[in-house]
């Protein structure tokens, strides 16, 4: 009887010891689980904010890039802008008019912002993914990259058609459109087409899209995409 008890307790004794042993070994393998899965987290957030990091240099190098062609491009239209308020608000007199052979020119031909997409490419991925969709700065670039790529092939194309009108129109109306193409231009095709109310209509028309179109866009372009770099190097510079 006693026997009984004895083994009884050896074990009930045994099997609590056993429990016990195998409770510590669960918490440890539960805690070692919850340790790696908190390392893996860890990897992944650093993965995550190290492309977010190279994804922004590159960003910054194209808007970069951008604005400086930007630059350029206003100096280009700018001069244009400038030889058609003159011719068209008389402030030169005939003289200027017939004798500036820009005059002839100012609508076949211009010239086009190609906006870098590099950077923005890789963010428009990353903001598909709602890890990325949360920060501000990732949104705010894919936005204006989505607004300004859209609109500067929407304007860059009407212009380009234009050109090509009063190319055309020149080509199958003109004798001298050769001379034209050469550079060859005197003062009697300046007055000829300055005085041709279709030609002086395109010029006109011509610059109607780059006064009111395209000149703002890159405009708007450049002092947005300051505002941009300005947020990246902010970012970066942390």
């Amino acid at each position: 009887m006693f026997l009984n008890k004895f083994e009884k307790h050896m074990k009930s004794e045994n099997l609590l010891k056993y429990l016990k042993y195998s409770f510590g070994e669960i918490l440890l393998l539960v805690a070692g689980i919850l340790i790696a899965l908190q390392i893996n987290n860890w990897n992944d957030a650093r993965i995550q904010q190290n492309q977010i990091e190279d994804t922004l240099a590159i960003v910054q190098l194209d808007l970069e890039m951008d604005i400086n062609e930007t630059d350029r491009i206003l100096k280009y239209y700018m001069e244009k802008l400038m030889i058609l308020d003159t011719i068209f608000n008389n402030r030169g007199g005939e003289d200027y008019i017939y004798t500036n052979n820009k005059v002839v020119t100012l609508n076949l031909n211009y010239d086009e912002l190609k906006i870098n997409t590099r950077g923005y490419d890789l963010l428009r991925n990353m903001n598909a993914n709602e890890q990325f969709s949360s920060d501000t700065l990732v949104t705010n670039i894919a936005d204006f990259y989505s607004t300004y790529v859209r609109k500067n092939s929407t304007i860059v194309s009407l212009i380009k058609e234009d050109v090509a009108d009063n190319l055309s129109y020149y080509k199958n109306n003109f004798p001298w459109y050769e001379n034209i193409i050469k550079g060859q231009v005197t003062e009697a095709i300046t007055k000829e087409i300055y005085t041709d109310f279709k030609a002086r209509n395109g010029i006109i028309h011509h610059s109607v899209l780059v006064g009111n179109n395209y000149f703002p866009f890159l405009t708007a372009f450049k002092n947005n995409g300051d505002k941009i770099l300005e947020e990246i190097k902010a970012r970066r510079n942390k």
